[in-house]
């Protein structure tokens, strides 16, 4: 069943989430790491003695911006904490190279970044041109909706409401929810943004009528600003479910060290507690919490 903020509960999931936040110590990255050694000394990038990693850090709480801190410190997220993980795993230095979403999975293929770790879910059109890695986060039901104005959205109570060519739905540029809105309300209008916090300006602005994402971001759009709804019938997307790691085509030794990681990750169900994590420093970063890919 799809889920929707009880927006009487918000402020009580505030206070929750800043004791979780207190309790591991103030920090996404001060979340347990996976406990494991994976060799991967026959893996070409080990020689640059580090791994590298693409991702679109405007997808809390997956990955977003700490602006109080500045270089690699400032990425912070769910994503980031399972890219620390496989670093320290491999015994490598992390580098994370921000991108824009579409950006990264063509980076896997030129190889100038090791692994695309973005909230990505399994496509056949993906896997044609990169390989995917075990699945290492599932929200369990395919978690993709459509965020209204909270005043539109008696009227926007269906997918098919949506469904005409004066309604305008964003969503990011490479994203699996273009797919969706082509394929569940192809008479709208898809506008692509290659920046989700801009689409959520745009959509209060009324530049918009709706966004498709994610609904884990979705929700923590909702904790964020009440002034923002959930669309009560989610896309149909469970043959989408999951997230994936993915590198280059046909690079498995580098997906199977990946793997080992995950199924230790899967084991000890750290996943889970990142996201939480993820989502109670974000509240507690307030308006220093952005979600862009910051300029080089």
């Amino acid at each position: 069943m799809k889920k929707i903020i009880n927006y009487v509960g918000l402020g009580i999931l505030a206070a929750a989430s800043s004791l979780a936040l207190a309790s591991c110590g103030g920090d996404s990255n001060a979340e347990k790491l996976v406990d494991c050694t994976v060799d991967v000394s026959n893996i070409s990038f080990c020689q640059k003695g580090k791994l590298t990693v693409g991702m679109s850090t405007d997808f809390a709480p997956m990955e977003f911006i700490d602006s109080t801190k500045s270089g690699q410190d400032q990425f912070v997220g769910a994503d980031v904490t399972f890219a620390k993980a496989l670093a320290q795993a491999f015994g490598l230095e992390l580098e994370i190279k921000a991108m824009n979403f579409d950006l990264i999975l063509p980076s896997v293929d030129a190889g100038t970044i090791d692994v695309a770790i973005s909230g990505f879910s399994y496509t056949a059109d993906r896997a044609a041109s990169a390989t995917p890695t075990k699945c290492y986060w599932s929200e369990g039901d395919g978690g993709q909706v459509v965020i209204v104005k909270k005043s539109d959205l008696s009227k926007y109570q269906t997918l098919e409401s949506l469904n005409n060519s004066t309604t305008k739905i964003g969503a990011q540029t490479g994203s699996l929810q273009v797919t969706l809105v082509q394929t569940y309300i192809p008479n709208a209008t898809l506008n692509k943004t290659t920046n989700i916090d801009d689409a959520i300006t745009a959509l209060k602005a009324g530049s918009l009528d709706g966004l498709a994402c994610a609904k884990s971001v979705a929700e923590q759009k909702l904790v964020l600003d009440n002034s923002l709804a959930i669309v009560p019938e989610a896309f149909n997307a469970e043959e989408y479910e999951g997230n994936f790691a993915w590198v280059k085509l046909g690079n498995t030794a580098l997906k199977n060290a990946i793997d080992t990681v995950i199924d230790k990750i899967t084991q000890d169900n750290l996943f889970a507690g990142w996201v939480d994590a993820a989502k109670a420093l974000q509240l507690n970063l307030g308006d220093k919490a952005e979600e862009l890919v910051p300029e080089e």
